[in-house]
């Protein structure tokens, strides 16, 4: 893939740049940043489209673009953009955060269609679990796993599944202040990527009352990681209250609306997940939801997670619902849920690892001591 860095023709080739022969002849120190760049390698392959937020539109025709997705039966990213497709004939043609699903290929197609979608997608890396005794857990594996999606291109980390109550196959037990998620929290610092988690502070065993231990190790990821920009799936599971104070409380801190609509059936009472009134959850916008979006209406960010076929054949409803739920905020505060929230928070650019920058410094110094080797060697000739 050729493309064009600052008036320099460059060429990607196994993760690193390689400088054209073309390229004019620089000073010394030009020479030692450019090879810095080339041996720490590239950022991730940002979205070509660049995501394009409405704005002065009303909630009924606003565009959204999809913070919280999966495609997680996609062979190739033809049948990704398909998917696009039929995402914005419901009025979400804005682009997609692509959440890594257990299915690798999927996660490549996702990779690939972030320089070759019409759309802007933005592919996060998987962090695999593990089980050991039974149990899942996270191991350097997953840590490892993370460093080498990125450096061939994810754009940022998640969903990793920490505290999720179930179904089964989706179940884990995962403190947000494990070991492994906080190095992982800080590689994500390091490169200057979000992380999306699914942490729950409720369980389905007793689905209205937050556990103080997981609001606690919660607390303690965020506080332990300020320079990670946390993307919180599903609000947590959680009341507005709640909410609303750890939002106060940590700037680095987004939270994703998806799911918290009356239509997708996920173990949780209606009246608890959803963000409208009444038992079914099909009324209006719930003041206490209503004053969470106003008071942090820079940090909420508007997703669907469409996971199955069930939810795909509900989005009309969802969509109609959702932009209910937005007609009875400010129009400022629907513009940044619907779009101007995900554009901030995706589009800082990444930094190469410090693994990558350590080799760089290296080989530099190793340039420096052969271009004085050279120099005394001409003097002397």
């Amino acid at each position: 893939m050729h493309s064009t860095q600052r008036g320099f023709n460059i060429e990607t080739m196994g993760g690193r740049w390689l400088f054209c022969s073309q390229m004019p002849r620089p000073g010394r120190v030009p020479w030692a940043l450019l090879a810095v760049a080339c041996i720490a390698g590239p950022p991730p392959a940002m979205a070509v489209e660049p995501i394009t937020c409405d704005t002065g539109i009303s909630a009924a025709s606003i565009r959204f673009f999809d913070g919280h997705d999966h495609l997680p039966e996609i062979a190739n990213a033809a049948e990704g953009e398909a998917e696009l497709d039929a995402l914005a004939l419901e009025g979400v043609p804005l682009g997609m955060l692509a959440l890594a699903t257990p299915n690798s290929v999927a996660n490549a197609a996702a990779l690939e269609m972030q320089s070759v979608s019409a759309y802007p997608v933005f592919a996060f890396a998987r962090a695999p679990t593990v089980l050991v005794g039974g149990v899942k857990t996270l191991d350097e594996s997953s840590l490892n796993a993370v460093r080498g999606q990125l450096d061939a291109g994810a754009t940022g980390i998640g969903e990793i599944t920490l505290r999720h109550s179930g179904p089964p196959a989706l179940a884990a037990d995962i403190p947000a202040n494990h070991p492994v998620a906080m190095a992982i929290y800080a590689e994500a610092a390091a490169r200057n990527v979000p992380v999306s988690i699914h942490f729950e502070l409720r369980d389905k065993s007793a689905p209205g009352v937050d556990i103080p231990a997981r609001i606690e190790e919660f607390r303690a990821a965020l506080g332990g990681n300020p320079d990670t920009r946390f993307l919180w799936a599903h609000m947590g599971d959680s009341g507005p209250e709640t909410v609303g104070a750890l939002l106060a409380e940590f700037e680095n801190l987004y939270a994703d609306i998806s799911t918290r609509n009356p239509y997708f059936v996920r173990g949780w009472p209606m009246a608890l997940q959803s963000l409208g009134t009444g038992s079914d959850g099909m009324g209006g916008l719930k003041p206490a939801w209503k004053n969470v979006f106003e008071a942090h209406a820079d940090r909420i960010v508007f997703g669907l997670d469409l996971a199955s076929e069930d939810r795909k054949d509900q989005v009309s409803d969802v969509m109609a619902f959702y932009r209910a739920m937005l007609g009875e905020v400010s129009a400022a505060t629907a513009e940044r849920i619907a779009c101007k929230n995900a554009r901030a928070l995706l589009t800082t650019p990444a930094l190469p690892s410090a693994r990558a920058i350590g080799v760089a410094v290296l080989v530099l110094a190793l340039l420096a001591v052969g271009y004085g080797y050279l120099q005394r060697t001409l003097r002397n000739s």
